[in-house]
């Protein structure tokens, strides 16, 4: 691999080398076969500073050509910006060599306080590494994010006497980011408010739960991440789950699990398979479907009740066509079930009677009609209502 191919991760890491190597160097007058990088600040060309053939080697074709900002400063004094300064900040390098406080006078109003307050720490001023993340400002006012390193060159008396950096525009990334924490805050949003619980596990034991799940067994969220879920099935319906997880089951079904308290309750389950890095995980719906059980059975005793009443009861529409039948009517008409729901009301009638119910129903239809006690159709006087 040629040194220019050479990755911009590695130039970050090798930036504690190249300190103390430009330290060394700095501390010499000697070093007259060194050269300039080509974007230096033409003042500074006869600065102290010289990069030998072996640093320019690994360093010099790079540094000209990464996205990143490179620099050198002593000082109030910039002594060198690589080519990519122009392209993040949108200034040209000169406006910078003829006014260095650029670097911070460009710095988000927002952020600036706090990155200004980083200077004038001992960390800052004493450490081997300043690693910080912010926003700037461009020269056509477009905010953009970056990532600022820089080091510290000593003197042979321990004394700071310049800073080497570098400087990543991160802002693709850091919307990137902003995109996903909206996503996963949207997600969250969804899964709490749901009425449903929803439950991620591995063989039954939790991964991650919303709040609904968490408020349908009685418990704090915390208190069921990595649970074994298996301890809220009640013991005679533990081997229904088991085997519909083994047998990765998607159709919904029922059965008896139990709350914090204790108690009892019926839910329903309905789950399916996923990966999530190589690994089979279980994305469960969880239902409280007691209520809906308690309906249901009052439905079903209800339909018992009038199968099994001594007189002759039907639900029919406006068209005669029946919706309801009991058991008694079958036995009175001598009709079997399907026999009698196929058949209309007015052929069960005498011809009187079917005309008597037809104008009957006819009038019924009126929204303006009721019929009093006496058997008189009347206008609804609305004054009433």
């Amino acid at each position: 691999m040629g040194d220019t191919d050479r990755s911009k991760e590695e130039l970050i890491e090798e930036l504690q080398s190249l300190r103390l190597k430009y330290d060394s160097l700095s501390a010499s007058k000697n070093a007259e076969k060194g050269f300039h990088l080509s974007n230096q600040n033409e003042d500074t060309q006869k600065d102290d500073v010289f990069l030998s053939e072996e640093i320019n080697s690994q360093f010099g074709k790079l540094v000209e050509n990464i996205d990143e900002v490179f620099w050198i400063r002593a000082e109030e004094k910039m002594i060198y910006v690589s080519p990519a300064f122009e392209k993040i900040w949108g200034y040209s390098s000169k406006e910078l060599y003829n006014n260095p406080k650029l670097f911070t006078d460009s710095i988000h109003p927002e952020d600036k306080l706090f990155v200004l307050n980083l200077f004038e720490t001992k960390y800052f001023q004493e450490k081997t590494l300043f690693d910080y993340e912010y926003r700037i400002i461009k020269e056509n006012n477009e905010t953009r994010w970056i990532n600022a390193k820089s080091l510290p060159v000593f003197d042979n008396n321990g004394k700071v006497i310049k800073r080497v950096g570098i400087i990543k525009d991160i802002t693709e990334m850091k919307l990137t980011e902003e995109a996903l924490r909206i996503s996963e805050e949207r997600n969250r949003l969804l899964t709490d408010v749901t009425i449903e619980g929803i439950l991620i596990h591995k063989n039954a034991v939790s991964i991650d739960l919303n709040q609904s799940l968490a408020r349908i067994f009685g418990y704090e969220k915390e208190e069921l991440l990595n649970k074994d879920f298996m301890e809220l099935v009640h013991g005679d319906d533990k081997s229904i789950v088991r085997e519909n997880i083994i047998k990765e089951i998607t159709q919904p079904y029922q059965i008896r699990a139990i709350k914090k308290s204790g108690e009892i309750f019926f839910v329903e389950i309905e789950s399916k398979n996923f990966k999530y890095k190589d690994e089979k995980w279980r994305v469960s719906a969880i239902r409280d479907v007691t209520e809906r059980r308690k309906a249901e059975k009052l439905k079903l005793t209800m339909a018992e009740m009038l199968d099994t009443a001594p007189s002759a009861i039907t639900v029919h529409n406006v068209d005669g066509e029946f919706l309801y039948a009991n058991k008694k009517n079958f036995e009175l008409h001598g009709y079997t079930e399907a026999e009698f729901m196929a058949i209309n009301l007015h052929e069960l009638m005498c011809p009187k009677a079917k005309l008597c119910l037809r104008n009957d129903l006819s009038k019924l239809q009126s929204v303006d009609t009721h019929r009093s006690k006496s058997g008189i159709f009347a206008k609804t006087d609305p004054h009433s209502l």
